[in-house]
């Protein structure tokens, strides 16, 4: 990003700190003796090893697609909002949770906010988010990867956020995640 006729302005992305490498890679060419052939590592050439997601990081993953989806009134509670008529999800939501294709839980969602059960109604939507899109966990073991596929079961339903992950891993995109699906993500993740 640093050359000015670069086309990629955002690279290398808010990931990597310019500084940090700076520093480690002074440090490791320091500790080399003079005339030494320095190897790189293996590891620096391969991917990092996914861990697996536990409870705690999976409630976390559930209460960021909630404040991803959620509205609020000014005092920070989970919102009622009315959607646009050719919306497809019914009439109204609260934090992405539609009359159209979540009817049960939304209105046991507003019972709990006209009751002024703010705390609740937040934990049962969240508890909602894991349930419903639970299917991601057995698709990998990457955190990140995960959280991502949480999120597109969500908005896409389970056999969409499937086809998004097999286009993305470049095989057949027929929404079951099968051996195919499973082999060419062991591949990359």
């Amino acid at each position: 990003k640093e050359d000015p006729i670069t086309t990629h302005k955002s690279c290398p992305g808010k990931n990597m700190v310019k500084a940090d490498l700076v520093v480690a890679v002074v440090s490791y060419m320091q500790a080399a003796q003079p005339g030494d052939h320095v190897e790189v590592p293996l590891a620096a050439h391969t991917a990092p090893t996914p861990v697996q997601t536990d409870d705690a990081v999976r409630h976390s993953m559930a209460k960021h697609i909630l404040d991803f989806e959620a509205r609020r009134d000014k005092n920070g509670h989970l919102a009622v909002y009315n959607l646009p008529p050719n919306d497809g999800g019914g009439r109204w939501e609260i934090a992405g949770i539609n009359e159209k294709y979540d009817g049960p839980e939304l209105l046991k969602l507003k019972k709990m906010l006209d009751a002024g059960q703010f705390d609740a109604a937040e934990a049962e939507a969240e508890s909602y988010y894991l349930q419903n899109t639970d299917v991601a966990t057995g698709w990998t073991t990457n955190a990140g990867v995960e959280f991502y596929l949480r999120d597109c079961v969500f908005n896409r339903g389970a056999k969409g956020a499937a086809r998004i992950l097999q286009l993305a891993c470049d095989v057949n995109d027929d929404g079951d995640v099968g051996p195919q699906t499973r082999l060419a993500m062991s591949a990359i993740a």
